[in-house]
């Protein structure tokens, strides 16, 4: 075969194998129809598979992003799980004495308006239950809270400034109020101090119970102490 007939083959075969199987006879290097549909095959075949691969690459894409969202779901899911098993909400604070290895005594903070044992909050009687021994007071969180005794010249209606005596008791069917007192002459307005910084105040040793750490709550008996 001549060296000019190799050349002008060349091309042809190499549109052929990119093409796939377009052509399965040999193609006559002097027939330009045949060339031209050969070519035109060629192309066709190279622009399906061009568009093929489009379309796996936007599927490709799609599946990517929902495995990314299902993976962020999980996250969030596995993070509330472990909390859950933790026991304890983002807005609590527990505590607990040990004594000899035994948990004895149990108690749970809950973030929120009412007011804390020692604080002086600002209030108004709105009702008196025993003329100058006893009445209610609402607070501006809007907690009620029982004053005794009722100064002598405070009338329903008028402000008054409350120290928290004992904090309102959760009970089913009546909660008990908080019970309170008027502070001293001088005394401001001022928040409780926090479950810890009462325990400190007691020198009772403190130990941290961090919620990435071990329960050491639960190991010793804290959800047992809660059912009984």
């Amino acid at each position: 075969m001549p060296p000019a007939a190799i050349l002008r083959l060349t091309p042809l075969l190499a549109l052929t194998a990119l093409g796939g199987a377009v052509a399965q006879a040999p193609l006559a290097p002097n027939d330009p129809d045949q060339l031209r549909r050969a070519i035109a095959e060629a192309q066709t075949a190279g622009a399906t598979a061009g568009r093929r691969a489009a379309e796996l690459e936007a599927q490709a894409s799609t599946a990517n992003a929902a495995v990314e969202k299902t993976a962020r779901e999980a996250a969030g899911i596995a993070a509330r799980i472990q909390q859950a098993e933790a026991g304890i909400a983002a807005n609590e604070a527990r505590a607990a004495l040990i004594e000899h290895g035994k948990l004895v005594e149990a108690l749970i903070e809950r973030d929120g308006d009412d007011a804390r044992a020692g604080a002086v909050v600002q209030g108004r009687l709105i009702a008196t239950i025993i003329p100058r021994k006893r009445g209610i007071v609402r607070l501006t969180s809007g907690e009620e809270v029982l004053l005794e005794p009722i100064p002598p010249r405070l009338a329903e209606g008028g402000n008054v400034l409350v120290e928290i005596l004992r904090e309102a008791i959760a009970e089913e069917g009546r909660p008990k109020r908080a019970k309170g007192r008027v502070p001293a002459p001088g005394v401001k307005p001022h928040a409780g101090p926090s479950l810890l910084q009462r325990i400190r105040a007691t020198g009772v040793p403190v130990i941290p119970c961090p919620a990435h750490e071990e329960d050491r709550l639960e190991a010793h008996g804290w959800s047992e102490l809660m059912e009984e």
